[in-house]
């Protein structure tokens, strides 16, 4: 495969995981700690897919959602969160998110999520 992918995550281990089965695809990643690193690396890179935690540090995923949706994003997000109660997915979805997946991720979820930019 030859797409970039976004892994904006404050958790270290979930950003390893993530990175660990998408390279092992042959897939590029590119790391976010916080959202608004999350920004500046959407922004030089322009990936293919974001996954996307809601709760981090600087800027959280709902901002990081409304930033890109007002710049005309063309990237797939795919929001990976602990937080999937059904108000959480409405809201993700209407800021422009393809789709909320809750963690942890297997290998199962992220073959699904590939499916989207495949």
């Amino acid at each position: 495969m030859s797409f970039k992918v976004l892994v904006a995550d404050d958790s270290a281990f979930a950003r390893c995981a993530l990175r660990r089965v998408l390279e092992e695809r042959g897939i590029e990643c590119i790391d976010a700690r916080d959202g608004e690193e999350a920004l500046a690396q959407w922004r030089e890179h322009r990936p293919a897919l974001v996954l996307l935690d809601l709760n981090m540090p600087k800027a959280t995923g709902y901002q990081v959602l409304e930033s890109m949706k007002k710049e005309g994003s063309d990237s797939i997000v795919i929001v990976v969160s602990a937080d999937v109660q059904p108000k959480a997915r409405e809201r993700v979805v209407a800021l422009g998110a393809r789709a909320m997946v809750r963690k942890p991720l297997d290998k199962e979820k992220i073959e699904a999520i590939l499916a989207f930019v495949e």
